[in-house]
């Protein structure tokens, strides 16, 4: 599965970022990754102090890590169109009891117009998706969380 998750970010992030978002960074495994494939800034958020502990371990005194804690649902931290490409991996399982569109729009909030967002989710039956949303696509920046005027693509591995 990771290797397919590198695939998928290789595609999916832009080039020459200005900077990139994790939401769900636990550790930073995924940050390293992001660090290696783009040279920019990554910034990561992640809800769990001791999660951050080793994250702040793993990057210490690296100044293109900046780390965050914080809820998905709320990242009033964060300001609006930020990232050129925002990822989360395996955090909306977690969200299924609660609004999880509250995550999906602060997603969407923080990510800069023409951005990409990227989600990966395991499903039932130890499958797991990644979807793509691009924010905003040629209808405009009229784009929703139900789908009208907005691009969803979906990769199965």
């Amino acid at each position: 599965m990771d290797k397919y998750i590198c695939e998928l970010l290789q595609k999916w992030c832009p080039e020459q970022p200005e900077e990139i978002l994790e939401v769900g960074c636990g550790a930073g495994y995924w940050l390293e990754y992001l660090l290696k494939i783009r040279k920019t800034i990554v910034v990561g958020v992640d809800i769990s102090p001791d999660m951050l502990a080793v994250a702040e371990r793993r990057f210490s005194g690296d100044p293109r890590v900046r780390l965050y804690e914080g809820d998905i649902r709320n990242m009033d931290f964060l300001e609006n169109d930020r990232f050129d490409f925002t990822f989360c991996a395996w955090i909306f399982q977690y969200l299924v009891r609660v609004n999880f569109r509250e995550g999906l729009r602060e997603l969407k909030r923080v990510t800069k117009p023409g951005g990409v967002i990227m989600l990966t989710e395991n499903i039932p039956h130890g499958d797991a998706q990644a979807f793509t949303f691009p924010t905003y696509v040629q209808e405009g920046p009229k784009a929703t969380m139900h789908g009208q005027n907005l691009h969803i693509e979906r990769e199965r591995y």
